[in-house]
């Protein structure tokens, strides 16, 4: 029998896609540090691959609105068509909340404004996918 604990704390994986090296990095090792297993990609072809290497088999997705060629906006129809909906949250420093508002009907989403604090991403986070108990 599982216990409540084990259920409470299991692992939930996050797909970061920023083409910010930096920023990619630092909210890598941050997800880390508070328990979560990140797999991070430096752009929308990549992060493609790595889900589909996954077979779609994570929590959520946190891509970057702005990235060269496949835009986050693009990368989530992509994810859409083959694995379905998984929560997300969108962050850019350009694209502003009002043009996110008409985006992606039926997904669970947030959009986070560039600059963000970490804790600000650990509440979008708890928002879209609350933990039990």
């Amino acid at each position: 029998m599982e216990d409540n604990k084990s259920k409470r704390y299991r692992k939930i994986r996050l797909l970061i896609a920023d083409d910010e090296g930096m920023i990619r990095d630092t909210l890598a090792s941050f997800l880390e540090y508070h328990g979560y297993e990140v797999i991070a990609a430096r752009d929308g072809h990549e992060a493609l691959t790595k889900l589909e290497d996954e077979k779609g088999e994570v929590d959520l997705l946190i891509l970057d609105v702005t990235m060269p060629e496949l835009n986050g906006f693009e990368v989530y129809e992509a994810v859409k068509k083959s694995f379905g909906p998984i929560p997300v949250i969108f962050s850019s420093g350009y694209v502003l909340q009002s043009t996110f508002n008409h985006t992606l009907e039926d997904v669970p989403k947030i959009f986070i404004q560039k600059p963000f604090s970490f804790d600000k991403l650990l509440r979008c986070i708890d928002e879209l996918l609350p933990r039990d108990g």
